[in-house]
């Protein structure tokens, strides 16, 4: 049975406003049912992807169609190979042009961009050439316009491949229904220049000159152009010119600055500045001659900055902001750049502040090369006013949260401190932007701390200064901190010297730590906290109560402290596994009077709830509160979905319900929100495979958490690497672990088992032996039975060695672990092996594949 084409391309008039989008849908919906499609039909499909597409995003979808029909056994029109071909050929431009871009930003601050990678893998000129080779085969290209073929040529020109230049030439001169024209000896010219082959150049212009009349109408000037920019593709500087100087001017074609700036990048890309600078001269002071623009300058400028020239460069900066650098930012990132190698920090910072200025956004890279010059010369005090001006430029055009690469530049400033004051304004700038310091910094902000009170006339300075926001910065850096008994020691001191400040915490700081030592069954501690705190309670609740009555007169007043104290006694019921009073004083106490309840809570009692495998109460928590966060600032909803999105994600993907975690995945993409180290680790462990296929895609995952500057965590690591090594590829393993350690990450037992197991399984013995002694002598060593099981395994089976095997046995009883069944099964394979009896053979019938089911659970 076949669909009319008119049932797929003649929409209901239910759908929206949109024929092509229409048409896209109904499409997706038919290819789920049995019924078949004409070719026609497709052609009416991918006609309206290719009117919906734009060249800022891949042809996938495209491609999808085309690979459906082909699958289904019918072959594509010729204006359905028409539409591809166009559409991969404009999105290789696109992409094109932006590689070349982040090719130069990467060459500017020394390091690869992981956005490149995708871009790069996309391949849409070498898929677009096999399709045009399919066109050929089947003799479809009748519907093939001259723009296809110059899109062509253009592709290979990019790749300078003139081989299937040449091909797509000779199938234009055999197609009777197209012609040359202008635009396709450009692009031939060019695709020879690159190749640097400009005796092909000069006969591709000669056959130009022959056909000239013949050809449609069009501008010689852009012909001319594309001749002198084949040679400076060639990097033939005095061919390029003798072009523009010569044979223009004596053919009477007129000449822009065009050419003239190509020739100067040329000049100075080779080192020739001072050439270049004379050839500006010389249009400057010629009236027959073009006048030097913005670009002359700026590309004059990068010739200088990547010379290192720093008073040269110094002055075509100032020569480029007399005139309009709208266009110019990368050329003035370059002198940015310049300024801090150099050891200019003000100049750079200066620089900054003039291109924000001229209407030029600041974008991460640059901002932050103009803190890493201050920040290398670890002066705090101008560090901070640096980071004051950088986040206030940047957070004009752009969202700052916790996830920001400038946070990164804010904690290495704030781990150079030694002085309380001086870290508390570094932190006035972050919780600008509502971010909170990282544990590591949090418990550095503590030590400072310490020192302060070390000193007696710190200490004496500081009590003067001291406010109740400071108070509340101390104990809220103490949430921060790892490990429970840590936290408790440390808020009980904190309050006993806030008391003797008289500096009291607010009702919210009061209900967290009350909450959090009931948490851990921390009875001492929070009769001590309560006695301490007693003779304030009775004003903290006064004052709860006049918030109260306030609220009340006015419904419309939102009450952020009593918020958080409500939302404090909401994570208390979930803690007590009181689901019905969390669920009343969510409904009762907060969301009835139009009140938003606290993210941080909301996603602690998600997490509680997904603990105790209770999703279901996870998820009515989540749809009670989630419209709620509409209400707030568009910063704070968006940090509130975040913080929520991720909650959901997590319990759904600690329970393996991969469909209802995808959910939460896609929200947090959807509306461009990171997602958090643990979720990335969970949705990983839940959505990929322990196959080389699958951890491929998983490792291109977490490149993407990189860019994003998430912070990756121990489990995250932990996950991978224990993917990985069911997958055997230990050399990927054993790179997280090294990257891990090198971020100051210290790796836990599981950490040393996983990539221990990696490197057994892919026979790394040297790596494995090596990993074993570390870990016994690491901090965190905590003997687990799989990872001595793991190194006997190997012993036994990968690379026999009957006294290796016995010799890790050994020391797993010297740590005083009981041996698992498991262990006794590699026991007696090991002294099987020794033996031909019946028994002996028996036993030798356990392989590694058989037991690794085993290994998993120890590890």
């Amino acid at each position: 049975m076949t669909i009319e084409t008119d049932a797929i391309t003649t929409p209901p008039k239910k759908y929206s406003d949109n024929p092509y989008q229409d048409i896209i849908e109904a499409f997706e919906k038919s290819i789920h049912s049995t019924r078949e499609l004409s070719a026609e039909t497709y052609e009416e499909v991918m006609a309206a992807y290719n009117i919906m597409h734009t060249q800022d995003k891949p042809v996938a979808p495209m491609l999808t169609v085309y690979m459906h029909m082909t699958k289904k056994g019918i072959q594509p029109t010729s204006l359905t190979y028409a539409y591809l071909i166009k559409s991969l050929c404009t999105r290789d431009a696109k992409v094109n042009k932006t590689l070349s871009m982040l090719r130069r930003q990467s060459a500017r601050y020394g390091a690869p961009l992981p956005e490149m990678i995708p871009l790069e893998k996309e391949n849409n000129i070498g898929q677009a050439m096999a399709i045009f080779d399919q066109a050929i085969a089947e003799n479809a290209t009748h519907a093939f316009d001259i723009d296809i073929y110059n899109q062509l040529l253009n592709g290979m020109s990019k790749q300078e491949n003139t081989r299937d230049g040449l091909y797509i030439y000779e199938q234009l001169e055999q197609n009777r229904n197209v012609r040359p024209n202008g635009n396709t000896f450009m692009a031939l010219m060019l695709l020879f220049g690159g190749a640097k082959n400009t005796d092909a150049v000069l006969e591709c212009f000669k056959e130009y000159k022959t056909l000239r009349k013949k050809l449609d109408g069009h501008d010689p000037a852009h012909i001319y152009n594309a001749l002198s920019n084949a040679y400076v593709r060639a990097e033939d500087v005095p061919s390029a010119l003798h072009v523009v100087e010569t044979l223009m001017v004596k053919e009477g074609v007129r000449c822009s600055i065009m050419p003239y700036n190509r020739i100067i990048r040329l000049m100075c890309q080779q080192g020739d500045q001072e050439k270049a600078l004379e050839l500006v001269r010389k249009l400057k002071t010629t009236d027959t001659l073009p006048s030097p623009t913005e670009d002359t300058y700026a590309n004059l400028l990068t010739g200088y900055c990547n010379a290192k020239d720093y008073h040269n460069a110094t002055e075509m900066y100032d020569q480029l902001l007399t005139m309009n650098v709208i266009r110019q930012f990368g050329h003035l990132a370059d002198y940015i750049h310049l300024c801090s190698t150099v050891k200019k920090p003000e100049s750079a910072l200066k620089a900054l502040r003039t291109i924000a200025q001229r209407g030029i956004g600041v974008d991460v890279v640059t901002g932050r090369v103009v803190l890493r010059g201050f920040i290398e010369n670890r002066r705090v005090p101008q560090i901070t006013r640096a980071l004051r001006i950088v986040f206030g430029l940047y957070s004009k055009n752009n969202f700052i949260n916790e996830h920001s690469p400038f946070m990164e530049d804010a904690w290495k400033a704030l781990r150079m401190c030694t002085d309380i004051s001086s870290a508390n304004a570094i932190l006035d700038i972050t919780d600008a932007y509502h971010v909170l310091p990282m544990k590591e910094d949090a418990e550095h902000y503590l030590s400072v701390y310490d020192m302060t009170k070390a000193s007696p006339e710190a200490w004496q300075l500081f009590c003067q200064q001291a406010t109740i926001k400071d108070c509340n910065r101390l104990f809220i850096s103490a949430f921060r901190m790892s490990g429970s008994s840590p936290f408790a020691d440390r808020v009980i001191g904190l309050l006993k010297d806030m008391i003797e400040l008289k500096l009291i915490p607010n009702v919210s700081i009061h209900i967290r730590v009350k909450t959090r030592f009931k948490k851990y069954n921390y009875i001492d501690y929070l009769n001590q906290w309560e006695e301490l705190m007693a003779p304030y309670v009775p004003a903290m609740d006064k004052d709860m109560a006049a918030e109260e009555a306030q609220i009340q007169a006015t419904p419309e007043h939102s009450s952020r402290m009593m918020s958080d104290v409500y939302s404090g006694e909401a994570l208390e019921a979930a803690i007590g596994q009181k689901w019905e009073d969390v669920i009343t004083i969510l409904n009762q106490k907060i969301l009835q009077r139009k009140d938003v309840p606290t993210p941080e809570a909301v996603r602690d009692i998600i997490s509680t709830a997904s603990r105790a495998s209770l999703v279901d109460k996870a998820q009515q928590v989540y749809d009670m509160t989630i419209d709620s966060m509409s209400t707030l600032d568009n910063r704070s909803c968006r940090k509130a979905h975040a913080i929520l999105y991720n909650g959901m994600l997590l319990a759904y993907g600690r329970n393996k319900q991969a469909k209802e975690m995808e959910v939460f995945y896609d929200k947090l993409r959807s509306e461009n929100l990171n997602l958090s180290g643990d979720s990335y680790a969970t949705y990983i462990s839940v959505k990929f495979a322990a196959t080389k296929e699958d951890m491929e895609n998983a490792l291109y995952l977490y490149e993407r958490s990189k860019t994003e500057n998430v912070r990756p965590s121990i489990y995250l690591y932990n996950i991978l690497m224990s993917k990985l090594a069911k997958a055997k590829m230990g050399k990927e393993a054993v790179k997280l672990f090294n990257e891990m350690q090198s971020k100051g990450l210290i790796p836990t037992t599981v950490s040393y088992a996983s990539v221990i197991s990696a490197c057994t399984r892919c026979n790394m013995e040297r790596e494995a032996i090596r990993y074993f002694t570390e870990m016994k002598v690491s901090p965190r060593y905590q003997p687990r039975v799989g990872v001595f099981n793991n190194m006997m395994q190997f012993y036994i089976y990968t690379k026999p060695d009957h006294d290796k095997a016995l010799e890790y046995y050994q020391a797993m009883l010297d740590t005083r672990l009981l041996p698992t069944a498991h262990t006794y099964r590699l026991l007696v394979t090991t002294y099987a092996n020794q033996s031909t009896s019946p028994a002996a053979q028996l036993a030798k019938k356990s392989t590694p594949t058989a037991v690794e089911e085993e290994e998993e659970k120890e590890n």
